[in-house]
């Protein structure tokens, strides 16, 4: 696991073992750190964009429902008109 980390210059390393072991887990914690912000941030952008497809397409519903709705309303009259 040190390998992907060092710096080649290999000059100064842990040689206890909580020296190992906090090295280690400073190494994890500078890839999860920055992997959990850009996780948080991408998820927050798709949940916006979500709410705001969702909504696009309940306002596209209700006028397509309120043109049929008005179509309904014309071919009844046209309807009442025919029979007198």
């Amino acid at each position: 696991m040190v390998f992907y980390f060092i710096n080649s210059y290999g000059d100064v390393n842990p040689l206890t073992d909580i020296g190992k072991f906090l090295g280690s887990l400073l190494m994890i914690s500078g890839i999860d750190f920055p992997s959990l912000i850009t996780a948080l941030s991408s998820s927050s952008f798709i949940d916006n964009y979500n709410k705001e497809r969702k909504q696009q397409l309940h306002e596209k519903i209700f006028k397509h429902k309120a043109n049929i709705e008005n179509e309904i309303k014309q071919l009844k009259d046209s309807i009442d008109n025919f029979k007198k």
